[in-house]
């Protein structure tokens, strides 16, 4: 039950876990393409909590630094698909660690959770029309990109920011 090696562990292992998670992208749906650009930092930083036995869920995903990509046919739903997915290529690689818990477990779904509940919130705030700074100063880190084909910005709203 040594949580600076089991983190350690996940976070060594994060590049191989994120491409376990792309490979399975195809099963778990258009949102994996939402996390692709974070999956990697978060699953360090999941390790980086489990090493640290960080009991405020919000940790791992605020320290992520990254992209997420919101486009045309991702809805909620597909967003918890897609970190259900990421969550469970993560916690089944932590069962498998000699030394694990379920402390550990929890403290890994616990994070995944508060991701995904997160993320749902931005993409319904970027649905709504809300505006880039406010939604960038609620998620921490990462930046977010959305790209609405059907709706295009005119010039002076770019320039207004």
């Amino acid at each position: 039950m040594d949580h600076g090696w089991i983190g350690r562990k996940l976070i060594v292992a994060s590049p191989a876990l994120t491409s376990r998670f792309v490979e399975a992208s195809a099963m778990i749906g258009p949102g994996a393409v939402v996390l692709a650009g974070i999956s990697t930092r978060f699953i360090r930083e999941v390790g980086v909590a489990v090493a640290a036995r960080e009991a405020d869920p919000a940790g791992a995903f605020r320290r992520t630094r990254g992209v997420l990509r919101f486009g045309e046919g991702i809805d909620q739903k597909a967003l918890v698909r897609a970190y259900n997915g990421l969550g469970a290529i993560i916690v089944q690689h932590l069962t498998a660690l000699p030394g694990s818990d379920q402390h550990m477990e929890m403290q890994v779904r616990g994070a995944v959770r508060h991701a995904a509940r997160v993320t749902v919130e931005l993409h319904r705030l970027l649905s709504a029309g809300q505006r880039k700074p406010v939604v960038e100063s609620m998620f921490g880190g990462a930046a977010m990109l959305a790209f609405r084909a059907k709706h295009p910005v005119s010039a002076a709203e770019r320039a207004a920011g």
